[in-house]
């Protein structure tokens, strides 16, 4: 997975998501594809920045500690 790929895929799941959820999907972006993100070393802060113009750098990190603790409905 590239910088732009994982950006690609939060506006997706951000701009997908329903009003009230929208900060959910930043951390579930980094449940599912923590592992990713991690093993390629992209830079958080870059896809963050890249697809919301906004820096959800801890919302996105807390998702990918989550990810060692919960499984995906």
């Amino acid at each position: 997975m590239t910088v732009d790929q994982a950006a690609r895929i939060l506006r997706e799941m951000y701009n997908a998501a329903p009003r009230g959820d929208k900060t959910v999907t930043v951390h579930l972006l980094g449940v599912k594809y923590g592992k990713d993100i991690r093993a390629g070393g992209l830079s958080v802060q870059e896809i963050s920045m890249l697809a919301l113009k906004k820096d959800y750098t801890p919302v996105i990190n807390d998702g990918i500690k989550l990810g060692k603790y919960v499984e995906l409905k």
